[in-house]
């Protein structure tokens, strides 16, 4: 009976242990930054992704190769190079059913759907949204026409992401591009849960998840 009851004990300790460590997972922020730049090298950039100040985290570098490192307290624990593997992509057939369909219901659920999707997207975009983008530099092509546009487009930019500190300017006299970018935020894994829990149980959400299972 005693060697039961310690048993017990031992077991109610692990789990309290994995609950808290899943409580700590779930309320204490990550913290991402990065950094992108673009001009006449090619495409470079790193970002750093930390969890809970800086106790764990991942490291990203793309110049001539990927390379990765894994912190734990600040120190390099793990570093390596990403190799480029491909993707096997297996297709399988399916049997396709007849089944009358009602468009006008059909319709109306499509509405639906991507009404939901919008308000997911501005949701996502207020949990994980950057407290900062910085974007900054030249750019210029060999059309004149072409930086125009790009001009205008990023003019609409501005416009719509007020909070970015966006400082591009064309050139016109000839094909140059230099561009930086610079990002940081952060988020919670717990407001991602309750915002996708929340989606999902919604009606037009649930119906098309059930119907997929099937």
């Amino acid at each position: 009976m005693v060697v039961l009851t310690k048993i017990a004990l031992a077991l109610l300790w692990i789990l309290g242990f994995f609950l808290a460590a899943l409580m700590l997972l779930l309320v204490v922020p990550f913290s991402y930054r990065g950094r992108i730049a673009f001009n006449g090298d090619g495409l470079s950039g790193d970002g750093k992704l930390e969890w809970a100040f800086g106790l764990l985290g991942i490291g990203i570098s793309i110049k001539e190769e990927k390379r990765y490192e894994l912190f734990l307290f600040k120190r390099t624990v793990s570093s390596g190079v990403l190799g480029d593997k491909e993707l096997e992509i297996k297709e399988s057939k399916r049997k396709k059913k007849k089944e009358k369909k009602n468009l006008g219901k059909r319709d109306l659920e499509i509405r639906e759907l991507m009404k939901i999707g919008k308000d997911l997207l501005a949701k996502l975009h207020k949990a994980l949204g950057p407290d900062y983008i910085g974007i900054h530099g030249r750019y210029g092509f060999e059309d004149p026409a072409m930086t125009g546009m790009v001009s205008g487009l990023v003019a609409i930019a501005e416009s719509v992401f007020k909070s970015a500190d966006i400082r591009l300017y064309p050139e016109f006299t000839g094909e140059s591009v230099d561009v930086q970018a610079e990002f940081y935020g952060r988020f919670s894994l717990g407001r991602l849960a309750l915002l996708a829990i929340s989606t999902v149980l919604k009606k037009p959400v649930r119906k098309l998840v059930f119907a997929n299972g099937k």
